[in-house]
């Protein structure tokens, strides 16, 4: 089942903003000329469009733990622009934004792109996800990223994570 195509609908600059415009401009181009799956973040299909226009596989920042087999990692880079894309649990965006932090910290990437989906979005993606199942549809985000809770959290914690950082929110068009 394809959606409506998909846009670029919120966009929030942190600490200035990716250094990188015409990146941003072509991945926000090529969003809105796919067709999205319903289950566009299952299948990845965003980080696929992304490695599109030139973003690598995903990187691993640090690995970690006794066994080492622990890893911080994010989703790509593209010269010296880091990515993250993120749809899943909130709470791990914070692992993600750290692992950012960290390439930016260490001089490998200048600024960076999260990728999330708006409130309004999350919502309606999970609503029409729990119907096709035949299930009960929440009336939140339940717990799932959006990009108004990721904006927030950047702005609480913006004098740890420094990174110029441009946040954009995923909207169907209508």
């Amino acid at each position: 089942m394809v959606t409506d195509r998909m846009r670029v609908e919120k966009q929030y600059q942190h600490m200035g903003g990716a250094s990188n415009p015409s990146v941003i401009e072509r991945v926000k181009q090529v969003i809105s000329n796919e067709e999205f799956a319903l289950n566009y973040v299952e299948e990845g299909q965003v980080e696929k469009i992304c490695r599109m226009v030139g973003f690598s596989d995903p990187l691993i920042v640090r690995e970690y733990g006794e066994s080492g087999r622990k890893k911080l990692r994010v989703s790509g880079s593209y010269g010296d622009l880091g990515l993250q894309v993120w749809f899943s649990n909130q709470h791990y965006l914070f692992k993600f934004l750290i692992s950012l932090q960290l390439l930016y910290t260490e001089r490998k990437i200048s600024s960076a792109i999260l990728i999330t989906s708006t409130k309004d979005e999350t919502i309606d993606r999970i609503r029409r996800i729990k119907l096709s199942k035949g299930e009960r549809p929440p009336k939140s985000t339940v717990n799932y990223c959006d990009f108004e809770s990721s904006v927030a959290q950047l702005r609480a914690v913006e004098e740890v994570i420094t990174i110029p950082l441009t946040v954009m929110g995923l909207q169907e068009s209508v």
